[in-house]
């Protein structure tokens, strides 16, 4: 098993929150998606999972905003 660099995975988690956290509003197009994948916002780059991109986007609607804005095939 290959050793993992931690400074390196740590550089990168902080670079995708920096990413995510400067985006105004992440934006999701996938049609068909497995349980614990993780996506791309089309629109900062940025990478969530999918129980995160769900929070995301129940906060939204809390907000009054549609689903839709965020991930047009939303259910």
């Amino acid at each position: 098993m290959p050793k993992i660099d931690g400074q390196s995975l740590l550089a990168q988690i902080q670079s995708n929150r920096q990413t995510l956290e400067a985006c105004k509003l992440h934006h999701f197009t996938e049609t068909e998606v497995r349980i614990g994948q993780i996506l791309a916002c089309t629109n900062c780059g940025g990478t969530m999972r999918l129980t995160d991109i769900g929070n995301y986007i129940r906060g939204y609607v809390a907000a009054g905003k549609p689903a839709q804005d965020i991930w047009p095939s939303w259910r």
